[in-house]
């Protein structure tokens, strides 16, 4: 679920079901997926989003801010690790590779492979 809180991305039917996508896009994500050794591995992709402040101090971005701080986002992985068994997160992120964001991150996970999207 979305930070943490239940959503309809994992207890519903979702479109995702339905889509089919372009051969040149499923190309491209199986040259991901075996450039970043994913390739028949389980893990769990993450989409963690850094530094919206230019939309402003919006009530629902301020609480989104907070929840998104290392230590609170790495409590969401770490149980949906466990849940599902899973040591290995693939990270989707507008956070600089390997910048302090991803280091706080990856300190607050230790034991788990972490690998950042391209």
């Amino acid at each position: 679920g979305r930070y943490g809180r239940l959503s309809s991305h994992n207890e519903y039917a979702s479109i995702w079901q339905g889509l089919r996508f372009a051969p040149s896009v499923m190309q491209r994500a199986k040259a991901v997926s075996a450039q970043l050794e994913l390739t028949g591995r389980r893990y769990l992709a993450a989409h963690w989003r850094q530094g919206d402040w230019f939309l402003g101090p919006h009530p629902r971005k301020l609480e989104q801010a907070e929840l998104a701080r290392a230590p609170r986002f790495a409590a969401v992985i770490r149980r949906h690790l466990t849940r599902q068994g899973l040591g290995c997160v693939f990270l989707m992120t507008n956070a600089a590779p390997g910048g302090d964001a991803v280091r706080a991150l990856a300190a607050e996970l230790p034991g788990v492979a972490g690998v950042q999207a391209p």
